[in-house]
C-alpha cells in the first residue's frame, strides 16, 4: 500500500543545511494500522507528512496505492491527495463553521453535488458520534469532539490511507482511549490503512500492528508491535517501553500495585510481617522462579487468575503490558513462589492461556525466612 525508497529531507537554516531524514526505507501494509515513535526532532512527523507530499523528500521516491507521487504533476496529486485522509494534533477546524460545515468541506473542494455531501455529512456524523452536537461551532466542543471532527473531515472523500499527526497528545487519558477506539474500529470496518504518529509507547500497544522506531533521522528498529514490546532490540525501543502507565498496567494485571499475593487467610497465603523484601513466607520446601512471560493476543488476567487459583505469591519485578486490538501484548518478569506443585501449576495454567513462559532462574528449594 505505501512505500518509501531511499528517502532524504533537507532543511537550510541560517545558512547551515540539516538533514532530518537520512535514507529511509519503509513499507506499510494494505490495512494495517502502522505507528511512527520517536523523541521530539527524529524525524516522524516529517516522514508522515512526506507519505502525501504535504513535505517534498530531498530524495527518494513515495509510493502509495501502486501510484508513484514523487512522479506526478501538480494536478495529478491533487486528485491522488483526496485518497489520503490527515487527522492533525491540533484539529485545524474552522472556528466559523459548524460541525456539519467543516467535515463538507473537503467534498465541496471536491465539487461533490450538494446532495451527496449532506448524504454524506449524515452518515460521518453518525460514524464518530456526533449527531447532537452537528450544528454546534468549534468553540462549543470538548477536545475530543474536536477530533472527532477532524476525524471525519479525513474520512469525507472515502481514502484508502488514513495519516495521523500525534492525533491524541493533545488529549487526556480517557478520551485517548476512545478516540483510538474509534480509529481501530474505522480501521476494521473499512479496510483503511492507517499509520499514525506518537511519542506514546502507550498508544502505539493500545492501536498499533507493526511500529517503526525512530531516532537522529533513521529507522532504529521496526516489526509487529508485539515483538518490539517482548525483545526490544534497541535503546531507544526499551526506553519508550519504560514510559507504560502504570495504571493500565494493574487494571490487566488485575491488581493495582506491584506486589500480588492470595487473600489474606487463604491457603499458602502472603507475605509474612518483617521478612527481607522480596522473600515470601511461602513455607517449609517452597521454591522461587523467576519467569519471563510474554503476552500476544491474551485476554485473560493471567496473573490475578493464577492467584485465585492456585494461592500463589507472585511478585511483579518489571514489564511493559497495553491492551490492543486482539487482547493484551507485552512482556513481564515475575517470581512465583511457593510450594513446588503450585508454582508447577501456575506454569501449566499460563502455558496453557497462551502465554509464552522462559524461566529466568530458579532458586534452590530452600526454608523461606519468616
Amino acid at each position: 500500500m505505501i512505500k518509501l525508497q531511499g528517502i532524504r529531507k533537507t532543511f537550510s537554516t541560517g545558512g547551515k543545511t540539516v538533514e532530518v531524514l537520512k535514507g529511509i526505507d519503509l513499507s506499510v501494509q494494505k490495512g494495517e494500522v502502522f505507528g511512527l515513535i520517536g523523541r521530539s526532532g527524529a524525524g516522524k512527523s516529517t516522514l508522515l507528512r512526506i507519505i502525501n507530499l504535504l513535505e517534498r523528500p530531498s530524495a527518494g521516491r513515495v509510493v502509495v496505492d501502486g501510484v508513484e507521487l514523487t512522479a506526478l504533476s501538480e494536478r495529478e496529486l491533487r486528485r491522488a491527495r483526496q485518497r489520503i485522509g490527515m487527522v492533525f494534533q491540533h484539529f485545524h477546524l474552522l472556528w466559523s463553521r459548524t460541525v456539519r460545515e467543516n467535515i463538507a468541506l473537503p467534498l465541496e473542494i471536491a465539487g461533490v453535488p450538494k446532495r451527496e455531501i449532506r448524504q454524506r455529512v449524515d452518515e460521518l456524523v453518525e460514524l464518530v458520534g456526533l449527531t447532537e452536537r452537528a450544528d454546534a461551532y468549534p468553540a462549543q466542543l470538548s477536545g475530543g469532539q474536536k477530533q472527532r471532527v477532524g476525524i471525519a473531515r479525513a474520512l469525507a472523500n472515502r481514502p484508502h490511507v488514513l495519516l495521523c499527526d500525534e492525533a491524541t497528545s493533545a488529549l487526556d487519558p480517557e478520551t485517548t482511549d476512545q478516540i483510538l477506539d474509534l480509529l481501530r474500529s474505522i480501521n476494521r470496518r473499512f479496510g483503511l490503512t492507517v499509520v499514525l504518529v506518537t511519542h506514546e509507547m502507550d498508544v502505539i500497544q493500545a492501536v498499533c500492528d507493526r511500529v517503526a522506531v525512530m531516532e537522529g533521522g533513521r529507522i532504529v528498529e521496526v516489526g509487529p508491535v508485539a515483538e518490539v514490546v517482548a525483545r526490544p532490540q534497541t535503546e531507544t525501543a526499551r526506553r519508550f517501553l519504560q514510559q507504560g502507565r502504570a495504571a493500565d498496567r494493574g487494571r490487566i494485571l488485575g491488581a493495582d500495585i506491584p506486589h500480588v499475593g492470595p487473600a489474606a487467610g487463604s491457603e499458602g497465603s502472603a507475605v509474612a510481617a518483617g521478612s527481607e523484601a522480596g522473600v515470601s513466607a511461602a513455607g517449609e520446601g517452597a521454591v522461587e522462579v523467576f519467569l519471563r512471560l510474554e503476552l500476544d493476543g491474551v485476554s485473560a488476567p493471567v496473573v490475578e487468575t493464577a492467584i485465585r487459583r492456585f494461592a500463589a505469591d507472585i511478585r511483579l519485578c518489571e514489564g511493559s503490558l497495553a491492551e490492543g486490538p486482539g487482547g493484551v501484548r507485552g512482556a513481564l518478569t515475575v517470581r512465583v513462589s511457593g510450594a513446588p506443585a503450585v508454582v508447577q501449576g501456575v506454569i501449566e495454567y499460563w502455558k496453557a492461556a497462551g502465554v509464552a513462559v522462559t524461566p529466568l532462574e530458579t532458586l534452590a528449594e530452600r526454608r523461606v525466612r519468616a
